[in-house]
């Protein structure tokens, strides 16, 4: 899980598009109930009538204004104390807060004993009525419509974990991943939310130390999976991977309509960080620098030639000719990789059979020039002939200042394999057995040349 997520009490956020989900809307109580909390068996009121729960005297509302829900104040001089009521949706018994501190949002559940069922409410923001979740499945951080249809305007709210109070986003506009600062002076802490896009249940970071990108897993105990959240590079909103597979090098379309740019992501193997490339041109082979300033490792990618998962090299090692396992499990093939000394870009061996010291032309098209390597048996450095080539059988000195030890190198001429005398005490004339296992091939060189001895 990523670090603090909690599970609410509350239901939660978006996905893919966080303002859509599968409780867009409602499943509340219906209009009906709405106008009932309005009504009597006689039909609409011309007045209503609410008793203080102090001081026992009726308020009467001669317009019938009163919005459940809401705080009131008693009108009474001799008492003016605050209160809240609600009718349960489910009994219609009155549920009373004398000291006015409902929290609106939250499951509350019915103190008839008779009933105690649980339910939410919320008071829309732009025409105060109560909008009642009769079965307590309010989505929090979802684009909420009110249920008047006098109103109908949308809305979203998410409880802050700090104080529990309801904060209110009027104009529908709450940002799910971005750090938020509860609305009340007197809490005035900061939080991070997300939307799990499996269950659709409310993901909390407390001390917003949510970190976009990495993988988090739903703490709820009846979900538990994976996605992963990142802002489009583009219109910075928060797109949600519910394969949680961003650090793999794939182009990724934004989901947003209006936006639907393009961008790349990889993750470090350093740091565990995704790195977004906007213009979707990062190209597999070339050695890259972590983006965050804390990390800046190097690393690069290689996807593989079987099954096309991307491989991630920690050590940047991909222009070395060595032999890889496909990393994903349901592979595991092997294959080599060599960088092209000219244009940098990485050739690819699908069956590992890269032989060394040979000449080689490059695979791209818009290359396509020779080159030659040899693996120094010393220092294990790539010695590269870029444009003279090696002359087998003739003593090199490795390059690499912190190396410059002598070898000796002949490709046997039957198997092609790379004979290294890493002593550089081979000698022309004499007659040497390949050193690979199923070739055995006995050879020598005379006058440059590789000769078959039988």
């Amino acid at each position: 899980m990523a670090p603090g997520a909690v599970a609410s009490m509350v239901a939660a956020p978006g996905a893919v598009r966080p303002e859509e989900g599968p409780v867009k809307k409602r499943r509340r109580a219906a209009d009906e109930e709405n106008r009932a909390n309005k009504c009597t068996d006689f039909g609409a009121q011309k007045s209503q009538t609410v008793a203080c729960p102090h001081c026992r005297k009726k308020s009467v509302w001669k317009d019938a204004e009163y919005q459940e829900g809401l705080v009131t104040t008693c009108p009474y001089v001799e008492c003016g104390k605050t209160y809240q009521a609600i009718a349960c949706p489910h009994c219609r018994l009155k549920n009373v807060w004398k000291d006015a501190d409902y929290l609106q949002g939250l499951v509350t559940r019915c103190p008839n004993a008779e009933c105690g069922k649980a339910y939410q409410t919320i008071n829309c923001p732009h025409c105060r009525k109560i909008n009642i979740w009769k079965n307590a499945d309010y989505k929090e951080g979802l684009k909420t419509e009110c249920t008047y249809s006098d109103c109908g305007r949308e809305f979203q709210t998410v409880n802050c974990p700090h104080c529990r109070r309801l904060n209110v986003w009027k104009d529908a506009d709450y940002k799910s991943g971005a750090v938020n600062v509860c609305a009340y002076e007197e809490c005035g802490k900061a939080f991070q939310t997300m939307s799990c896009p499996h269950c659709w249940n409310i993901n909390v970071w407390k001390d917003a130390d949510y970190e976009q990108g990495l993988v988090t897993t739903c703490p709820y105990a009846g979900c538990g999976k994976s996605y992963q959240a990142l802002d489009c590079p583009h219109c910075q909103r928060i797109n949600v991977r519910k394969t949680a597979d961003y650090g793999q090098g794939l182009i990724y379309t934004c989901a947003y309509e209006d936006c639907a740019k393009t961008y790349q992501t990889i993750g470090c193997p350093h740091c565990q960080r995704i790195n977004v490339r906007t213009q979707a041109d990062y190209e597999q082979g070339l050695v890259y620098k972590c983006a965050h300033a804390e990390c800046e490792g190097t690393y690069q990618t290689i996807g593989c030639p079987h099954c096309q998962t991307v491989n991630v090299r920690k050590k940047a090692d991909c222009h070395k000719g060595f032999i890889y396992g496909c990393a994903n499990a349901k592979c595991k093939q092997k294959f080599q990789t060599i960088g092209c000394p000219h244009c940098r870009k990485i050739n690819i061996w699908k069956d590992a059979d890269y032989k060394e010291g040979l000449i080689h032309s490059c695979a791209y098209d818009e290359c396509g020039k020779e080159f030659q390597t040899i693996t120094c048996p010393h220092c294990e450095r790539v010695n590269i002939w870029k444009d003279g080539f090696y002359s087998q059988g003739v003593a090199i000195s490795c390059p690499y200042a912190e190396c410059g030890e002598a070898f000796q190198a002949v490709n046997c001429p039957r198997c092609q394999v790379l004979n290294i005398w890493k002593d550089a005490n081979y000698q022309q004339g004499l007659v040497y057995t390949c050193v690979d296992d199923d070739c055995k091939q006995k050879f020598k060189t005379v006058e440059g040349r590789v000769l078959t001895v039988n």
